[in-house]
């Protein structure tokens, strides 16, 4: 069996493994992850891992393969999500792989089939090496719609003692990412004739007094809670405005769509909205609905932790820089952590064309993140 890591992520690319609906979102489907989990099974039971399969919707699997060779032996996770966005707006041809100028081309190689791919090299590698490690492989669905798959995933009981998460990072290792949280924000009025505006009671104009709130004073007081590990503090983005149904009628009602990034530590995603909806209400008569909240956890290790130590042994002697770095993307690793799992993450790519237009991946990448990711399981191995 074929375990180059550049036909193997082509091998990937060429699967269509789109996820541009939420999970709660009803609608028709361009694409599953079930394809890639399929690809993704049958090379772990080529390296005989033993196999199960979380569905958390029709034909959208978490695939989980075990190689656990003596309980008493560290365990390394590697964790890559199945799913990609979408390929609207995209100028080259999406699941046509390409090699050019040191580049592998097409929808996923940077986000994060390159990941997954150089994950599955580094485990044939390991287990040729025969070390004392035991393996464990999540090939995660629903990571493109807000991290929705992981909270899902059920690892209880499951011995890990540190999990590596795959996302474009160039191979440097990212040790903390904010929280990401949506909030819906709904303004209700009355609707009325606009011959006669006056009869109504018009969202929009209400609603852009909330914009400003938002921007004026929310913000400002959400980017003075820092972080020393951040070079910013929390952030926040009014991202949609929705209301009206024709011009000549009063709206009578109006959403906007907020967009916030908080560190760790930061007030909780409830206690923000509640502090809008209150401040709202009671400082401009406004009254504000919290109409939906999707919050998607953040993640931290803290100094001293016993695998972030083994990343960065691995990232030393290969002479490759171990300094730990944080993002504001949220990851995977956010639900992981909340599990209780110490998680890196760390992958081939540049986190700037995931989702691109030309998405690709250096092949240079890709093959450093193999011996990065070989190299951890032997700083892991030599510590049992």
């Amino acid at each position: 069996m074929d375990f180059d890591v550049v036909d193997l992520v082509s091998s990937m690319i060429r699967i269509d493994s789109r996820n541009v609906l939420p999970l709660d979102v009803e609608g028709e489907r361009v694409a599953y992850e079930e394809e890639m989990g399929d690809f993704v099974e049958y090379h772990l039971v080529a390296l005989g891992f033993a196999i199960e399969r979380q569905y958390i919707a029709e034909k959208r699997p978490h695939v989980i393969g075990r190689r656990i060779i003596d309980p008493s032996y560290r365990t390394l996770c590697f964790e890559a999500h199945l799913d990609t966005v979408g390929t609207d707006g995209m100028t080259i041809s999406p699941f046509e792989p390409v090699v050019c100028e040191g580049k592998l081309y097409g929808r996923g190689s940077c986000d994060t089939k390159g990941s997954m791919g150089a994950m599955l090299v580094a485990c044939k590698t390991l287990i040729d090496l025969d070390l004392p490690l035991n393996l464990v492989f999540i090939a995660g669905a629903s990571e493109e719609t807000g991290v929705q798959g992981t909270p899902l995933l059920d690892l209880r009981g499951e011995q890990i003692d540190g999990i590596v998460v795959g996302e474009p990072t160039l191979c440097r290792m990212v040790v903390a990412h904010k929280t990401h949280d949506i909030y819906d924000f709904t303004v209700r009025g009355r609707s009325a004739h606009s011959s006669n505006p006056d009869l109504g009671d018009n969202a929009i104009v209400k609603a852009s007094r909330l914009v400003l709130y938002l921007e004026d004073e929310l913000r400002p007081y959400l980017s003075s809670i820092r972080d020393s590990r951040f070079e910013i503090g929390c952030t926040m983005s009014v991202g949609i405005i929705h209301g009206g149904v024709k011009c000549n009628i009063v709206p009578d009602e109006c959403r906007v769509t907020v967009d916030v990034r908080r560190v760790p530590g930061a007030l909780s995603a409830t206690s923000l909205g509640d502090k809008v909806i209150c401040e709202m209400k009671d400082r401009f008569g406004v009254d504000v609905e919290l109409t939906r909240l999707h919050s998607a956890p953040g993640m931290g290790l803290d100094e001293g932790d016993q695998f972030m130590g083994d990343v960065q042994r691995a990232l030393s002697s290969l002479g490759y820089n171990a300094d730990p770095m944080t993002v504001s993307y949220c990851t995977d690793a956010g639900p992981l952590s909340e599990k209780g799992y110490s998680c890196v993450v760390l992958g081939p790519g540049n986190i700037a064309q995931a989702h691109t237009a030309c998405e690709f991946v250096a092949l240079d990448e890709l093959h450093k993140a193999v011996e990065i990711y070989v190299e951890i399981g032997k700083s892991m191995s030599s510590r049992n």
